[in-house]
């Protein structure tokens, strides 16, 4: 025999997938994780079902009931030097289909009746989605679930070198650098399109994403109230022109904690912290107000101006016997606000 040979078979059920046993257990599994039972595609029909293990354990992709697999069958873990022992390995689906959600042909392995075929599920759990593929970029690595979750390692898009529709649909980040810059896309949850249509990214209507540019711009990227007279623009003149590294995340929540030790923003430039709701520091149930920096100079100057003037008691006027303390407080209100931290005023 061969060291390798190799087959193309159909998925029955999960054997040892989705449990662990340990080796005092009659189903002990250790040597045989997320194996699956499987029906070889003979030249005959009914062709002997098979246990087949991953070739991988360290990256996989599990198949459904009804898809197939290539596989191949070389050593297993009990061959030695002088005796030669055989065990089959799966390497991946094949997309008969070409679907992102699921590729299942039930019983092309075996004759079944009709209603049979009909009557298979892809497992206990599965739901059948329709899910769109991303459109792929020259040069692209895709990683893709069956869900709508994907990573996708690309980089900048010419799209001045296109003479003609070249691509269904034109990626939704740009660059005037380089078109080798690299960028990379983690998207959880996208809507999809009819008819297997290919789908781009979109950092606004994907559930949550996280985007890594080197010299991209996300040009439909908005931040703040452009119409707030202290708007981000201060700072940020079009945050979607920006043209240099960026780490981008975006989700309905976004939680950052840190478990043993600081957590920390670090910027040469600013630090912006925007929102229409509450800012609490120091815990969620935070209820003392800030102070108005610029309201609470401007009450105490106007208390220090009056102790200034003279005081009238009847007929008699005078003054403070000591008013340096009112000089000394005059010359450290300059100290009072800060040239460089800020906050927006919102009054009850």
């Amino acid at each position: 025999m061969n060291s390798v040979e190799f087959g193309v078979a159909e998925v029955l059920s999960y054997d040892y997938t989705y449990n662990y046993f340990p080796t005092d257990s009659p189903y002990n599994n250790t040597n045989s994780l997320f194996s699956l039972k499987v029906r070889l595609c003979g030249i005959d029909h009914n062709s002997s079902e098979l246990i087949v293990k991953p070739s991988n354990i360290k990256f996989k992709q599990i198949p459904l009931v009804g898809e197939f697999i290539l596989m191949f069958k070389t050593l297993n873990q009990q061959s030695t030097s002088l005796l030669r022992r055989h065990q089959w390995y799966y390497i991946s689906t094949i997309d008969l289909q070409s679907s992102i959600n699921e590729n299942m042909s039930p019983g092309l392995s075996g004759i079944l009746s009709q209603d049979q075929i009909d009557n298979v599920v892809p497992g206990e759990t599965f739901n059948r989605k329709s899910i769109s593929a991303l459109q792929p970029y020259e040069g692209d690595y895709l990683f893709e679930g069956r869900n709508g979750n994907s990573i996708r390692f690309s980089s900048t898009i010419n799209i001045t070198k296109l003479k003609d529709k070249y691509y269904n649909k034109l990626p939704s980040w740009s660059s005037s650098s380089d078109d080798s810059n690299p960028i990379t896309i983690i998207s959880n949850g996208r809507k999809s399109l009819p008819n297997k249509e290919f789908i781009v990214e979109n950092i606004i209507e994907d559930n949550s994403s996280i985007y890594l540019t080197s010299t991209q711009n996300i040009p439909n990227l908005k931040l703040g109230n452009t119409n707030s007279p202290n708007s981000l623009s201060k700072f940020l003149p079009n945050e979607s022109q920006f043209a240099n590294s960026q780490f981008i995340g975006i989700a309905d929540r976004v939680i950052l904690k840190a478990k043993t030790d600081v957590a920390i923003i670090d910027s040469p430039v600013a630090i912006i912290l925007n929102t229409t709701g509450d800012i609490k520091l120091g815990s969620d149930s935070a209820d003392v107000s800030l102070v108005h920096g610029d309201v609470l100079l401007n009450i105490l100057q106007k208390i220090l101006n009056q102790l200034g003037q003279p005081i009238q008691c009847g007929t008699n006027v005078g003054t403070f016997i000591d008013s340096s303390n009112i000089t000394a407080a005059q010359t450290q209100f300059k100290e009072l606000l800060s040239s460089t931290y800020f906050m927006n005023k919102n009054t009850y």
